[in-house]
């Protein structure tokens, strides 16, 4: 899944098994040295650096080509859905366990902490970490649905549910400095939707559902990503 750099100037991506940066203002995209199998590359709230996961180890590297700096071990099961999340006060949110919760790394090195345990009765494993402005937001796989029908957040150390469909698999949540969080719908009503929420009070205010001219057939709507202001959002197309 690629992922726009805040400042809006880069995008990483993973192509031909290894992890690519690339300015907008270029064509021409850096390999980033070391990244065979690599997964869920993310950028650091300043855009000087990015982190990924290989195997059970959490990388960090600089963005002109130097080799990656191993930070610390993560749970070995952290594939498949999973993802990262770097947070303003140094934290990298490590999903995708399905026998931890999330977890956190320090971008300076050490090992995890899981802040946010699964609750082994109701929840298979935590999906596709993105950040809000005090915290994070995830999809919940359910034991019973068997599918991602929920997303949630970790907001101020606590858990809290933003929006259940139940029979739906949601994907992909991602927050917008407008307020909406957009999201992906992919069994009872495929396509691409946002939805503005209260988090205070966890009341929906808005509901949008993106029709074929925005969202059309063939997009990857997995991987959609907001520009720094949240007024654009960029769609991978499979054309």
């Amino acid at each position: 899944v690629p992922a726009i750099s805040p400042d809006g100037k880069r995008v990483v991506y993973r192509a031909d098994n290894q992890i690519w940066v690339r300015s907008f203002d270029s064509l021409d995209p850096v390999e980033v040295p070391e990244s065979t199998g690599a997964l869920y590359p993310t950028f650091s709230p300043d855009s000087t650096a990015i982190a990924f996961l290989k195997g059970a180890q959490l990388y960090r590297a600089g963005l002109d080509g130097t080799k990656p700096v191993a930070l610390g071990k993560v749970p070995s099961d952290s594939n498949g859905s999973g993802g990262l999340c770097w947070l303003p006060d140094g934290r990298i949110v490590v999903a995708g366990s399905n026998q931890v919760g999330l977890s956190t790394v320090s971008d300076r090195g050490g090992d995890f902490t899981e802040v946010l345990p699964l609750d082994k009765k109701t929840d298979v494993d935590f999906h596709e970490v993105s950040p809000l402005p005090n915290g994070v937001i995830f999809t919940v796989h359910h034991t019973v649905s068997r599918q991602a029908d929920t997303i949630e957040a970790w907001v101020n150390g606590q858990r809290k549910v933003i929006l259940q469909q139940q029979g739906e698999s949601l994907r992909r949540p991602i927050y917008s400095p407008t307020g909406h969080i957009l999201y992906a719908r992919e069994t009872i009503n495929p396509g691409l939707w946002a939805v503005k929420i209260d988090l205070k009070t966890n009341k929906v205010a808005q509901v949008i559902h993106f029709d074929e001219k925005v969202a059309p057939q063939g997009s990857y709507l997995n991987d959609v990503r907001f520009s720094p202001d949240g007024r654009h959002a960029y769609l991978t197309d499979a054309g």
